[in-house]
This record gives C-alpha cells, sequence and structure tokens, in this order.
C-alpha cells in the first residue's frame, strides 16, 4: 500500500512543470541526538537554497528510519494535513528519486554504503528540482518535516519551512 502511494505522489511529481515560485524561508534543527551527532547547523542562503553541515560521531544503527511530511498553514499554525506522511528504512528513503534521496545525496549519504560512516557530512546549497514539483500546488505556507529515527527516537529532524506563491 505505502508502495502505491509513494508511486502515484512520485508520478505526479515527476510529470510536473512548477508553474509558481517556492521560497524557503528557514530551515531549523529541531533536534539531534548527541550520541549520534555533533550539534547540526542548517540555514537558508541568499540564492534561496539550504545549507545543512552535520557531522556524525557514531555509525547509525541499521534499522534506523526516514521521515518525510508536509503540513500546510492555517492562522499560523501547521495543522493543515496535506496526506503526504512517509516513513521508510533508511536505506530506501536514500533511494527516493523527488526529495529525501537528492537531500542526503546532497549531504553526502550514498546509498551504496547505508547507513552513512562516521564523517562529516553538508550542502553547498541544495535547492529543490522545480520540474520535479506539482504542476499545482495550493499556495500557503508549509512545514517539511525530515527526520531520521531509530526505535521512536529522533536520531535528527530537520524542518524546512517554505512559502508557495502563484
Amino acid at each position: 500500500m505505502l508502495f502505491w502511494i509513494l508511486t502515484v505522489f512520485a508520478s505526479q511529481l515527476l510529470s510536473a512543470q512548477g508553474a509558481y515560485d517556492l521560497n524557503i524561508e528557514d530551515v531549523v534543527v529541531a533536534a539531534y541526538s548527541k550520541e549520534y551527532f555533533t550539534e547540526p547547523d542548517a540555514y537558508v542562503d541568499d540564492t534561496n537554497a539550504i545549507v545543512v553541515n552535520a557531522s556524525i560521531i557514531k555509525q547509525l544503527p541499521m534499522e534506523a528510519q526516514g521521515h518525510f511530511s508536509l503540513m500546510g498553514a492555517s492562522m499560523g499554525e501547521y495543522v493543515i494535513d496535506t496526506g503526504i506522511d512517509v516513513t521508510l528504512d533508511l536505506c530506501d528513503i536514500l533511494n527516493e528519486p523527488i526529495m529525501m534521496g537528492p537531500l542526503f545525496a546532497a549531504l553526502g549519504f550514498d546509498p551504496n554504503n547505508c547507513p552513512p560512516d562516521v564523517g562529516v557530512y553538508g550542502t553547498d546549497g541544495y535547492r529543490l528540482r522545480m520540474d520535479t514539483l506539482p504542476d499545482n500546488f495550493p499556495p500557503n505556507k508549509y512545514r517539511v518535516t525530515l527526520e531520521i529515527l531509530y526505535e521512536e527516537q529522533q536520531l535528527l529532524a530537520l524542518q524546512v519551512f517554505p512559502t508557495v506563491v502563484n
């Protein structure tokens, strides 16, 4: 069932043109495990690109999972469920072609070496590819949550706050 949902979502995204503007307002490290990571740094640069730097100080567990969710804003609160909420094994997420896979690849994570080794990871400036997004996306403020989880513990949680404008 999950693969069917992902397939439908991916096919919608892959056939899109992106007829709107997407502005990244902020990116926040919401949580990180001091056991596995040094304090990550995350920000939006002046070209609207996401910059993330983190060091893995202990090998991530093989059972780690990746989680992606998207919530819309209403009256200043992120309460609108968009229906996009996916959790997969971390190594499977690294192969996801639309959102999480490209971001983790930009960080330097390698799907052929999973889980990632101890080391320094970071982006020079990651931008979402507009050609992979839907033709129509409701104008709104959104919160994207990207997490690495292990047994219900957040090993790393990033929140990205994009605004879609027509």
